[in-house]
């Protein structure tokens, strides 16, 4: 991690309701997070969905994302084809592109809209293989959004506001791609979007799986939810979509993550929202975490690191008096 002087204990949190369902009853799960921070890890009592709350506030998190992020998390302030080959974003673009494609959801398009696109690579993968596509994008990291503009050959914008001011028209596919945990209101972006999506469009979203966490790695300030299979359907057809599917799976260089594929629900009846059928299974899980952090800690410590690679250099000097 690069030098950063972010404080999180010097932020003032707010207590926010549920997005999913609007309940304002939380239990803490968690106490613990990847950075050390002190973020709590909560989970709504009324739907099951875990989400970082107390949480900093909107403006907070924008001043981390523009100036904080990526020394956090240990990337390159601007990007370039060494940084994409180095974390494979372009074998990740790939497998999502077979996916979309496997199941038929770009047979039928011919406007695409990444939300949340990054430097670009998923955009110019669809691209490579349907350059008939009109594809369009929203990225609000400055550096980013400019290399994608170029690498994708397409429009990008630094917020949703700014495509609905340049562009029109409505949009068949619309990608979410480890976007979604990431933002403050995924519910009002999900319902924003709906009035983007064309009348057959789809939205397909990819995030990390709740069911997949093992350590306090997973916890940390970029995420703000944590979804379960369960709780993104929650989340979907309380916005008056339908979830055509949604499984579990192992991107290349990523973590297990939920994929799913949604559309817009017209029927008048809309189902009552229901609650995490495996809410105690995920929470349990989150309070393990929050017992076993402190391996990760020792882990990940310096003097760990020192004292592990102390003992391998000595027996290499040691084999090359031998020889």
């Amino acid at each position: 991690m690069r030098k950063s002087d972010f404080n999180y204990h010097k932020l003032e949190l707010e207590q926010v309701p549920c997005s999913v369902c609007g309940g304002r009853e939380f239990e803490t799960l968690a106490k613990v997070d990847r950075y050390r921070m002190g973020i709590s890890t909560s989970g709504c009592a009324q739907c099951g969905l875990v989400m970082t709350n107390p949480r900093p506030s909107e403006t907070a998190m924008y001043d981390f994302y523009q100036f904080h992020y990526r020394k956090f998390y240990e990337s390159v302030e601007v990007p370039d084809q060494k940084y994409i080959r180095k974390i494979h974003k372009d074998i990740r673009a790939k497998y999502t592109v077979d996916f979309l494609e496997q199941t038929g959801t770009l047979k039928k398009t011919s406007r695409v809209l990444d939300f949340g696109c990054g430097e670009g690579c998923l955009l110019r993968e669809i691209s490579s293989r349907m350059p008939d596509l009109e594809v369009e994008a929203v990225e609000p990291g400055e550096n980013f959004r400019d290399f994608a503009r170029e690498y994708a050959a397409c429009a990008v914008y630094a917020s949703l506001d700014h495509l609905l001011e340049s562009s029109s028209g409505k949009f068949d596919l619309i990608t979410i791609n480890h976007v979604l945990e990431h933002l403050m209101q995924p519910d009002t972006i999900l319902s924003r979007l709906k009035q983007l999506l064309a009348e057959d469009g789809y939205i397909f979203i990819d995030v990390p799986a709740i069911e997949g966490y093992r350590s306090v790695e997973s916890l940390h300030i970029g995420h703000m939810f944590h979804f379960s299979e369960n709780t993104l359907q929650l989340l979907a057809t309380s916005l008056g979509y339908r979830v055509l599917s949604i499984e579990r799976h192992h991107p290349p260089n990523h973590p297990v993550s939920t994929r799913c594929l949604i559309v817009s629900d017209n029927s008048p009846v809309r189902t009552e929202l229901g609650q995490d059928g495996n809410r105690y299974k995920c929470w349990s899980r989150i309070r393990d975490i929050n017992r076993t952090a402190w391996k990760f800690y020792v882990m990940s410590s310096f003097i760990v690191k020192a004292g592990l690679f102390i003992p391998r250099r000595i027996i290499r000097m040691t084999n090359r008096g031998d020889e």
